[in-house]
């Protein structure tokens, strides 16, 4: 096969290997229930009173405490644009708290409360990583309208959804969730947290039987990398650049984005059986510079992402590269 050189443009990815540690408490001990204890892992974010009353807090979500030493996560729309926020115990201990980061992306925000060494707090228990499937019990915790922590429960109805990103793949369940909610836990029946809830669909604002939330391996990942950061670090597959050609394969002129200028990251381990190698498809999808950048920007360190490639010799290969962090 002869590759046509004809420049057209070039994109390139920078990578820098940082190690993600986890802070989290996972378990596979399987306790009964105990929601008096869970719900102690569970708080209530409200607007901060001003000094003239002290009884003009609002309520404007949930959170999880998901650290002994006060770090909690929620939904980054609970707290867009509130300037001062408190969190609120399940024993109604209000706590000051500040904003760590957060991730657009996954709509999560880490606060961590003051002065946590005076305090007992219960984080919540992560379960194991890809350890729910379609048909088990959950459980809701947050503070629907208000209304103080509350439980619903349900089952899963999906894992994987998209909702509209489709490198952000949520939890679906039918435990009722409403305004208020956002940022709390769902739990399976073992009391672990699988997954924290951020939205629901509905045609009216309420519930309407379709809830969604972030998966735990989505959180641990994501927060790690907010409290050691700031903010959650991008993924990448390397220091490469991609040449943008056409080629004709099985008789067909088609786009492809040959490898080039690679230097290192998982990008570089293709090239130990390979001379050259062009990019086909990209998760299944064909090959164009703002799809790689599309899938680039939207995927988290961690993720594999599925390349189609084309080399020298004409033969076609699939791979399933692991993403660092950048």
């Amino acid at each position: 096969m002869a590759i046509n050189l004809n420049f057209k443009s070039i994109i390139t990815v920078t990578v820098a290997a940082l190690a993600v540690f986890s802070i989290f408490h996972f378990s596979i001990d399987r306790n009964d229930l105990n929601f008096e204890k869970i719900v102690k892992s569970v708080v209530i974010i409200k607007t901060k009173p001003t000094r003239s009353s002290a009884f003009n807090a609002q309520h404007i979500g949930s959170g999880v405490i998901i650290s002994n030493d006060g770090y909690i996560a929620t939904n980054l729309h609970v707290i867009s644009g509130i300037q001062n926020f408190v969190v609120e115990t399940n024993e109604g201990i209000s706590l000051d708290a500040n904003l760590i980061g957060f991730d657009k992306r996954s709509d999560l925000a880490i606060l961590k409360v003051a002065n946590e060494n005076e305090l007992n707090l219960n984080s919540i228990v992560f379960a194991k990583k890809k350890s729910i499937s379609i048909g088990d019990k959950v459980y809701a915790i947050g503070d629907p309208f208000g209304l103080g922590l509350t439980v619903t429960s349900g089952i899963v109805s999906a894992n994987n959804r998209n909702t509209g990103n489709p490198y952000l793949e949520l939890i679906q369940t039918d435990a009722a969730v409403n305004p208020g909610n956002s940022g709390g836990a769902l739990i399976n029946e073992h009391g672990e947290l699988v997954g924290i809830t951020s939205k629901i669909f509905s045609t009216t604002g309420s519930f309407s039987g379709i809830s969604f939330a972030l998966p735990v391996d989505k959180l641990s990942d994501i927060a790690s990398e907010i409290i050691k950061f700031g903010l959650a670090k991008k993924a990448s597959l390397g220091n490469f650049s991609i040449r943008s050609i056409r080629i004709l394969h099985n008789n067909q002129l088609k786009y492809c984005g040959e490898i080039v200028n690679y230097s290192s990251g998982p990008i570089l381990d293709l090239f130990e059986t390979h001379e050259r190698l062009c990019i086909l498809k990209i998760n299944e999808e064909p090959m164009s510079l703002d799809r790689l950048r599309l899938v680039l920007g939207n995927a988290f360190p961690g993720d594999a992402i599925s390349l189609t490639l084309l080399d020298d010799k004409g033969e076609l290969h699939s791979y399933q590269i692991k993403t660092e962090s950048i």
